[in-house]
């Protein structure tokens, strides 16, 4: 605050409250000269010189206005009015309300004083249209997060290649020959079809009226005696057994989805992969999809540039509205390349720019060099399967974008391979089907439930579903990208 002000405000205190020594009877008369000469002392003591003024130092005494009402706080005029945030504002305080006719004047003074400062204000503040402005922008910034927009799978109708979700009644008739052989292994699996192994059928916890005959594997006839022993069978079982007791307990305390991938989910997919050394397990939560491949919304207004991106307009300038979407899943099966299927790989990385430099939709290092057509989105009971959906319908749009980005630079016009992809409510897994049909990608289901981890025998489902879907990922998927990457790296 200015030191001006401060002196005229002193002066009112000084003018306004009586000395200290006012209130003193007689009977302490006998102290009063020791006071009275530590009084004198004080103010007869020097104050340090004053800097001189400047011709144009602004004189708050002599610019009071004497004419105004002396009992209204005075003010600023109505145009010099500025907004709250004002720096002086913030230090401003009234003063002692006096109501002694000796501080009138005094009270007027600090008063206009404070006024006129007020009036000035030393930094620059915004006017209100420019606040407005500024508001507007940030409104409009937060509410182009296209994230926020994308919570229901009917929203995804809305990329410029829309994904839609179609339930069928019959995935043979609907699923091209290339997956037959994958659907009927997992049809197999979601019908308890031969998941024990024989080696079980003595063990007394496989005593239960739900456990039918077909479930069970045919022994090996050239096994030896005792198989039923085998206790590479029986280790297993207990393993399984392990993670069906970790998915009730979990289910039982109410555990979050982060805490059922953590303690359920990923060391289960890990185990069952375990003995297959061509297919690993990723835990992909923190792979953010690549802006070069977050699938395009459409742009309906017809206008854009050659990147895709819509632009929204403002009164001061044009702004790049938010043109694409991204969301996350939290496993990916991925595809530990061959010799062969490695060097196809880097020789395509090598001639890619900045931005294209990975074989999937994300620039995660597990991820980018190394494909991954399988996803997988769990989700626990109190999440919703809107958002599971939309979550996997993203996902699979943007590898789609990749793979068709790959496609491109070699004008091949060829569909897409149809791939499965999973999903998990709480301790239910499913699998469906994305298929590209050339206009859009679909998305088909029919409650295809290919295990749980609540009961021993939804774990014996899960661990013949895993086995086919890798299964496919070598015989089937393998040969489709090695044949795709020949092509686009070849002169």
């Amino acid at each position: 605050m200015d030191s001006e002000i401060i002196e005229i405000w002193v002066d009112e205190v000084n003018s306004c409250y009586p000395s200290k020594y006012d209130h003193i009877t007689p009977i302490f008369s006998d102290f009063l000269p020791t006071y009275a000469q530590e009084e004198d002392h004080y103010h007869n003591m020097s104050s340090p010189p004053k800097r001189q003024r400047t011709e144009d130092s602004f004189n708050y005494r002599e610019a009071v206005d004497q004419n105004q009402d002396l009992q209204t706080t005075p003010r600023p005029d109505r145009a010099q009015q500025i907004p709250l945030r004002s720096v002086d504002n913030r230090h401003a305080s009234d003063p002692p309300s006096l109501d002694t006719s000796s501080s009138t004047d005094s009270s007027s003074a600090y008063m206009a004083a404070l006024a006129l400062k007020s009036s000035r204000p030393v930094f620059p503040i915004p006017t209100t249209r420019q606040y407005a402005q500024t508001e507007s922008s940030a409104t409009r910034s937060r509410s182009s997060s296209p994230s926020k927009h994308y919570q229901k799978t009917a929203s995804l109708l809305n990329l410029e290649r829309p994904v839609r979700f179609v339930k069928v009644d019959s995935l043979k008739k609907s699923l091209g020959r290339e997956i037959h052989t994958l659907l009927q292994e997992l049809a197999a699996a979601s019908n308890c079809e031969g998941i024990f192994p024989a080696a079980l059928r003595t063990c007394p916890d496989f005593d239960d009226e739900d456990i039918r005959p077909f479930m069970w594997q045919p022994a090996n006839p050239s096994s030896e005696p005792g198989q039923e022993n085998d206790p590479e069978a029986h280790n297993e079982y207990a393993h399984l057994q392990d993670f069906k007791n970790r998915s009730l307990d979990s289910s039982n305390r109410g555990r979050s989805e982060a805490a059922w991938n953590c303690r359920v989910h990923d060391p289960l997919l890990y185990h069952l992969t375990s003995t297959l050394p061509f297919i690993d397990v990723e835990p992909i939560t923190s792979a953010r999809i690549e802006t070069s491949f977050r699938p395009p919304l459409q742009n309906p207004s017809g206008r854009g540039n050659a990147s895709g991106d819509v632009f929204e307009t403002s009164p001061t300038k044009t702004i790049p509205a938010a043109s694409s979407v991204h969301k996350m899943v939290d496993f990916a099966l991925v595809l530990q390349p061959d010799e062969e299927l490695q060097c196809l790989v880097d020789q395509f990385l090598s001639t890619q720019p900045m931005g294209y430099n990975t074989i999937n939709q994300t620039k995660y290092e597990p991820l980018r060099s190394r494909p991954a057509p399988i996803c997988i989105e769990t989700k626990t009971v109190s999440g919703t399967l809107e958002s599971a959906n939309v979550q996997l319908g993203v996902w699979v749009a943007a590898w789609h974008e990749r793979i068709r980005s790959i496609m491109m630079s070699k004008s091949i016009s060829e569909k897409i391979i149809t791939v499965p992809v999973v999903q998990v409510i709480d301790d239910v897994w499913t699998v469906l089907f994305a298929v590209d049909t050339g206009s859009e990608i679909q998305l088909l289901h029919r409650n295809l439930r290919i295990g749980d981890t609540s009961t021993i025998s939804g774990v014996y489902q899960l661990r013949a579903a895993i086995a086919a879907l890798s299964k496919w990922m070598k015989n089937v998927f393998e040969p489709w990208i090695k044949d795709l990457l020949r092509r686009v790296t070849t002169p």
